[in-house]
């Protein structure tokens, strides 16, 4: 067996996910597996899914609900290719794309491009690597775990099953954000030989407000989530002595998630003053050895004198822009 899709699923629209199953048959010249491993949907979607598990001659696995990290960790657990390659259910793989030469000489990890499209505007955008090397060592990738883009996420690579296990590398179930990239930086850092093609094969289908639901539910891990991010990030820039461009890039993405959930959490009036001592306890962990831009610490400066009418008044106006610019 040659690849293992694992395909997480969690209450989604039948037709969504058989699009998602459709759309991985579409295979070339190897041979391959998929996995779908239902994180804990309802009773009527379950029997759904095993049906659909069944029309595409997939493996269905059922678990109580305990989330994607735990859910493809299970997948891992079930998969006899040679590789592995991570589906979310309301994606599509671009499966023919996928041939015996990308994996004739056996690397731990093959990175490929991702489409990503824009739900709300359909505006499709190709996710690159910028490297000029075929093959790349963990210092050369260490810059692109630092901005957010394609070696954030677990999908659109195919990971050698044998060098996982091996490594005993598995996703973090103590974190609902950021999980993609833990698990990417262990792969990174262990992997003996990284194989970049820069063919797409992988749609990811984004939507702006898709990681509201998880502030909406988990407010204080999302903050400190964010934390573990950030930690991380700056832990790379220290061990691969990265530039203060890049240390500078890890600081502004981190102040400006934190304001996207203060400003979120105060319009849906879910901020409790708990939630801001905890918030305000974090940004403070944010270090400022590079150069932040001005708007990031106007918005610093909002968080941290707690100025409520201001930013809900831009959360509001920014709504309102990109709903007229669609």
């Amino acid at each position: 067996m040659d690849i293992s899709f694992i395909v997480t699923i969690y209450n989604k629209k039948r037709s969504v996910v058989e699009r998602c199953l459709k759309s991985i048959k579409k295979m070339n010249d190897l041979s391959h597996e998929i996995i779908v491993i239902d994180d804990g949907s309802d009773t009527g979607m379950k029997d759904c899914y095993y049906k659909l598990s069944q029309k595409y001659n997939a493996q269905y696995y059922y678990q109580s609900n305990q989330g994607v990290s735990s859910a493809r960790n299970l997948g891992i657990k079930k998969a006899t290719g040679k590789y592995i390659f991570f589906v979310d259910c309301d994606d599509i793989v671009l499966n023919e794309k996928i041939v015996w030469n990308d994996l004739k000489d056996k690397p731990d990890l093959i990175i490929y491009d991702v489409l990503k499209e824009e739900m709300s505007t359909k505006k499709i955008e190709v996710k690159t690597l910028n490297a000029d090397e075929k093959t790349l060592s963990s210092s050369a990738l260490a810059s692109q775990l630092i901005k957010d883009g394609l070696m954030n996420w677990v999908y659109g690579k195919l990971y050698s099953i044998k060098f996982i296990k091996s490594q005993n590398i598995r996703f973090n179930t103590h974190i609902k954000t950021g999980e993609d990239l833990d698990f990417v930086v262990h792969v990174v850092e262990n992997a003996k030989k990284v194989k970049y093609i820069s063919k797409s094969v992988y749609k990811y289908e984004f939507e702006y407000t898709s990681g509201n639901g998880r502030i909406e539910s988990y407010p204080e891990d999302a903050i400190t989530d964010t934390n573990f991010v950030y930690q991380l990030r700056k832990e790379l820039s220290a061990k691969y002595n990265l530039s203060l461009s890049l240390i500078s890039v890890n600081e502004q993405q981190t102040l400006q998630t934190y304001f996207e959930i203060y400003s979120f959490l105060l319009v849906n009036h879910l901020m409790k003053s708990s939630l801001y001592d905890i918030l305000k306890k974090n940004i403070e962990l944010v270090e400022s050895e590079g150069n932040i831009d001005s708007i990031t610490k106007i918005k610093r400066s909002i968080v941290d004198k707690n100025l409520k009418l201001v930013a809900v008044i831009y959360y509001k106006i920014r709504k309102l822009y990109k709903i007229i610019g669609r």
